[in-house]
């Protein structure tokens, strides 16, 4: 009987025994290294590549639209040149309505890229563009009846006894609070006839927008809790009050009805050490201002210079903190529900997907970009 005999075991160790072997691995290893660093550093440059055409054809469809009359782009198509580049301009209407332009631009590399921008009447207030201002802006024509009231708004709960929770005899207006939820609102703009609450509690108020909206609150606004804004949109929160309602006199210590004031947080939230609140929103003031809590604002503030009461603390300290982010651009963007000033003028651009228009007329006029021809 003969004996099987068995495999003999595979040694792997060779491949490490030779230092010229190991080397030789080594060096394999690294040239694979470099060559998928080398691969991430030309796909790096090429996005920046990009990236800086789109920024170029951006700055060429603004050239073109800041030195073209903005009814003369409503009337036909027009083509420009800016040295190797060329621009097509062409009516638009926005998909919410009103007027814009649809703006091509071919780069001398072959590339198209696209935008749109509405037609503004004018410019927004200066206030919105800086973090602080003590001029209230005026609203727009006929803003108070086009507005979607709060009632209409699932945002919005009308309550009967938080104001006697915070004053003895309550209020003579209605009171409504703000809810976290989604801001669906058909209109940018919402009216508030009467006050205005956020419920004091350690959970903030989250309010998500999908575009840019004003909340115009015809009485007090009383910010008990942060107010958090979520979304592409921002929101203009303006306590403008109403003179109609004024009564003919008021207890002593106790804030004014209907006159637009606005304030943060409550003495009892303060004596117990409160944290701050936070307030994600661009705040328009036309009555007082009373911090008796910590604050701070995201977005512009804009108030009365009459309006400063309890702005500081008691050693002077400043307890209102303005951070001025997410502002608006007065001279190229509409903010709901306010007045503008100027003559009419294009918008922001924005990407838009490209459309065959075919290549600008070689006689296109040619415009000056900041002296130089562009693209040479």
């Amino acid at each position: 009987m003969t004996r099987r005999r068995g495999r003999r075991p595979v040694r792997w160790a060779w491949l490490l025994d030779s230092p010229l072997v190991l080397a030789t691995w080594i060096t394999v290893v690294l040239g694979a290294w470099s060559l998928a660093r080398v691969g991430e550093s030309l796909g790096h440059v090429a996005r920046m590549q990009t990236a800086a055409e789109a920024e170029f054809a951006r700055l060429a469809a603004d050239t073109v639209l800041m030195q073209v009359e903005p009814r003369a782009l409503l009337v036909a198509p027009q083509s420009h040149r800016l040295g190797e580049v060329f621009v097509g301009v062409s009516p638009f209407e926005e998909p919410e309505g009103g007027a814009g332009v649809f703006v091509d631009v071919r780069l001398a590399t072959g590339r198209d890229h696209s935008f749109v921008a509405p037609l503004l009447p004018g410019a927004a207030p200066k206030g919105f563009g800086c973090a602080r201002s003590w001029q209230v802006p005026g609203l727009a024509a006929g803003v108070l009846a086009s507005a979607v009231h709060a009632e209409d708004l699932v945002a919005f709960r009308r309550d009967e006894t938080i104001a006697l929770m915070h004053r003895p005899g309550g209020t003579d207006l209605a009171d409504f609070v703000l809810d976290s939820t989604a801001l669906d609102c058909p209109r940018e703009v919402v009216v508030v006839p009467g006050h205005l609450w956020t419920e004091p509690g350690a959970v903030p108020v989250v309010v998500r927008i999908a575009r840019d909206t004003t909340i115009l609150v015809r009485g007090n606004c009383y910010l008990g809790q942060s107010l958090v804004v979520e979304g592409n949109g921002r929101l203009v929160l303006a306590v403008v009050g109403d003179a109609a309602v004024l009564p003919a006199n008021r207890g002593e210590g106790e804030p004014l009805e209907g006159v637009g004031r606005l304030q943060f947080g409550f003495r009892a939230a303060r004596a117990a050490g409160g944290q701050p609140l936070q307030c994600d929103a661009t705040l328009v003031v036309a009555g007082e201002v009373v911090v008796e809590q910590p604050a701070i604002v995201t977005g512009a503030f804009l108030a009365a210079a009459a309006g400063r009461r309890g702005e500081s603390g008691p050693t002077g300290s400043p307890r209102l903190e303005l951070r001025g982010e997410r502002l608006f651009e007065p001279t190229r963007e509409r903010v709901p529900g306010f007045a503008v000033s100027g003559p009419p003028r294009p918008g922001l651009l924005r990407i838009a997907a490209p459309r065959s228009a075919g290549p600008a007329p070689e006689n296109s006029p040619e415009l000056a970009l900041y002296g130089a021809p562009l693209g040479r």
